[in-house]
């Protein structure tokens, strides 16, 4: 088995059309690691490769494993252009050579797959197996990865994840697609209210932002993407919430602008209240002896974010929020101020790239605000921008369209 065991892309900067992260494990210690680079297809030959870049890894943390993590930054690359790649060291030889495409500067069209609660099933991996025929030009992701995460020693499960990562999100044009990666409760020993040090993987394994934050944007020419964190090592309230005023501010004139993050403001299963039917459910579930159930009905991640973030969503008119965390098929009606608004957000979730729980969405049954909700089903968004609309569609582990949606947007930077 060579001793490169995993490469994978993110960005690091603000903008995407003109950088990337290139990370590599090792499983043997190195002083470094190098990357050589090129627009032109050079099939592994050190020499011809333009482009080259030494750096050194990240001090080994996993117990009783050897595992280093390299880390490149590519900058200055040109807008839409085809990058070949290769990384190793004279030591341990050096990776196939691999590709990646940059994004347009300003792209008229953009193809994103985004989902959530993507764990370690059969039917994840179908799910990526699907998602990558639609050629997709970077993949959002909205936290919940693998299960079950409880400490360093688990660190086998995220080798797994990202083997399915790897071997399966290769477009036609044999390049790699990069990540953007939201955190979610499954990446935080504890779920929420954590310090950074109970994310083990996360901060570590995915270079995102400078400051290593949980919150950060990124840009895609006059596409402006939040990604946010639900209260699992940052607040709603506080520093997050004053980070995402200023740049509401800030990109106010931005035609698009998408929130991600993962647990939803209008939630397809969980109470954001104890309202009556709340209570009537608790009582239920005790009835049947599911206490267990019955205490993770209320969420109180949720309340918080209608209490921190709807109002600034509402203000600074959020296009699209992409939510997760109950695992179902979600899809509110435009909303603004709690209300239907033909010019609100439109809230799609909940997450259900093939995870191991679902239950039926019983909050839609409920609300004249939900316009589409399925249960028991594993899919993925489809979001197609072009110049004048969006277009959204879940799409299931068979490659049905479960759900469509046509978005009119007006482009006029």
């Amino acid at each position: 088995m060579s001793a490169i065991r995993h490469i994978y892309l993110t960005w690091n900067e603000e903008t995407t059309h003109d950088n990337i992260v290139v990370t590599a494990h090792t499983t043997k210690f190195l002083e470094h690691l190098e990357i050589y680079y090129d627009t032109e297809k050079r099939d592994g030959n050190l020499h011809e490769y333009n482009s080259s870049m030494k750096t050194k890894g990240k001090i080994p943390f996993i117990r009783n494993a050897d595992r280093e993590i390299f880390s490149f930054y590519l900058k200055n690359l040109k807008e839409n252009t085809k990058y070949y790649f290769i990384v190793g060291h004279p030591d341990i030889g050096y990776s196939d050579e691999k590709a990646f495409h940059t994004l347009e500067k300003n792209p008229k069209n953009l193809r994103v797959i985004e989902g959530g609660d993507w764990e370690l099933t059969e039917k994840a991996k179908t799910l990526a197996e699907v998602a990558i025929c639609y050629d997709p030009q970077v993949l959002w992701l909205g936290g919940d990865y693998p299960r079950n995460i409880n400490g360093l020693e688990d660190y086998e499960k995220w080798d797994e994840w990202l083997d399915v990562y790897e071997s399966t999100m290769i477009t036609s044009e044999r390049c790699l697609v990069p990540m953007v990666m939201a955190i979610g409760n499954h990446e935080v020993i504890g779920g929420y209210n954590q310090h950074k040090a109970n994310s083990p993987f996360y901060f570590r394994y995915f270079p995102q932002n400078e400051k290593n934050k949980s919150y950060f944007l990124k840009r895609f020419g006059d596409i402006v993407l939040f990604v946010l964190d639900s209260g699992h090592v940052a607040s709603h309230e506080g520093a997050q919430s004053a980070w995402l005023q200023k740049n509401l501010v800030k990109y106010k004139a931005y035609p698009i602008k998408i929130a991600m993050y993962h647990v939803p403001i209008y939630p397809s299963v969980r109470f954001v209240e104890e309202n009556l039917y709340y209570r009537l459910f608790y009582w239920l579930l005790g009835l049947a002896g599911k206490n267990d159930d019955s205490s993770r009905l209320l969420s109180v991640p949720s309340r918080e974010g209608k209490k921190t973030w709807l109002p600034l969503f509402d203000k600074y008119k959020i296009t699209t929020a992409f939510e997760h965390h109950d695992q179902t098929l979600k899809r509110t009606r435009p909303l603004r101020n709690n209300k239907v608004d033909l010019d609100g957000t439109i809230y799609l979730g909940d997450g259900g790239w093939g995870a191991e729980i679902q239950v039926p969405p019983i909050q839609t049954y409920f609300s004249p605000l939900f316009a589409k909700s399925m249960g028991y089903v594993s899919f993925f968004w489809l979001m197609e921008i072009k110049e004048d609309r969006i277009i959204y569609k879940a799409i299931s582990a068979k490659g049905h369209v479960l759900d469509e949606y046509m978005q009119k947007i007006k482009r006029e930077r």
